[in-house]
């Protein structure tokens, strides 16, 4: 039995909801835990190479990571989530997997689920799953509306004027070099935010853009994405530990340019004509729906 399904065969005694997202491909087994954390994108990581173990907790949400640093003394922050302070190394699955549940109980005892942040995190998409959406805009030309994301926003308060909803990023976004992370929904209008508030305001609309320009940092996983309009000025936005709003330019060159060529200086968008440009709209009701075309 290799390493890596010895840790597994440990942990599933404990935790009976273990979804494996890779085993024995490379160096990394990663079992993503709903009981621990429900976003689908977080997961535990075990770094099995020369059969020397260490391990972490992978989480893009940066205001969870930063709770959890604030609340134990045990756990630094890495590049993309947390681990014990020191990233110790284990020789067997027994030791590390001792170890690896004394993180998770950190994780579970810090209470967050009853804030609002929270659960807005949920209603990121996985990650996993991002190269698809991009795939189905590109390639089919099909335009996701996420029409659950507004809803589920109103249910918690927020004030959200959008029906539509083609892509969110609940936090991690940074607007014109600003220092404070926001949050980002893109929709048929444009580019809104709450700007750490409750209501959604447009910043950027469709209408005035002419170009899409990025620059993607594969060393830390970041990515600058600048929203050009017509008379060269321009709105950025940062994503730090993800490239998610890479959608922003599929988006773009493939889907919205069309569009606001042809209803520029018209009072509405007429989606029979859109259709017969090609484009297709398609809804999903939960991100579940969506993940299931590919699975």
């Amino acid at each position: 039995m290799t390493l890596q399904n010895q840790i597994l065969q440990i942990f599933q005694q404990n935790y009976t909801d273990i979804v494996v997202k890779k085993i024995d491909k490379d160096n990394f087994l990663d079992i993503h835990i709903p009981s621990v954390n429900e976003v689908r994108g977080t997961h535990l990581f075990f770094n099995t190479v020369k059969n020397k173990i260490k391990f972490g907790f992978y989480c893009r949400d940066k205001n969870f990571i930063v709770t959890l640093l604030t609340k134990s003394d045990l756990l630094e922050e890495y590049s993309q989530g947390v681990r014990l302070k020191g990233n110790p190394e284990y020789a067997t699955a027994e030791d590390a997997c001792v170890a690896a549940n004394q993180l998770l109980s950190i994780i579970t005892s810090t209470s967050l689920n009853g804030e609002k942040s929270t659960t807005i995190d949920k209603l990121e998409f996985d990650e996993d799953y991002e190269g698809a959406l991009f795939s189905l805009i590109k390639e089919h030309r099909i335009l996701s509306i996420f029409s659950f994301i507004p809803d589920r926003l109103r249910d918690l308060g927020f004030k959200v004027d959008s029906k539509m909803c083609f892509f969110y990023v609940a936090n991690n976004t940074f607007w014109a070099d600003g220092d404070q992370s926001w949050d980002l929904l893109i929709d048929l209008h444009g580019f809104n935010s709450r700007q750490g508030g409750d209501e959604f305001k447009l910043l950027f609309d469709w209408d005035s853009l002419v170009d899409v320009k990025l620059k993607v940092n594969n060393d830390d996983n970041s990515i600058v994405i600048g929203l050009f309009q017509g008379d060269d000025e321009f709105l950025s936005i940062e994503q730090k530990n993800s490239q998610s709003i890479k959608v922003i330019h599929f988006l773009f060159n493939y889907i919205m340019k069309d569009i606001i060529t042809e209803f520029r200086d018209e009072p509405a968008i007429l989606w029979s004509t859109v259709e017969d440009m090609g484009i297709t709209r398609k809804n999903f009701n939960s991100y579940q729906e969506f993940y299931d075309l590919f699975e």
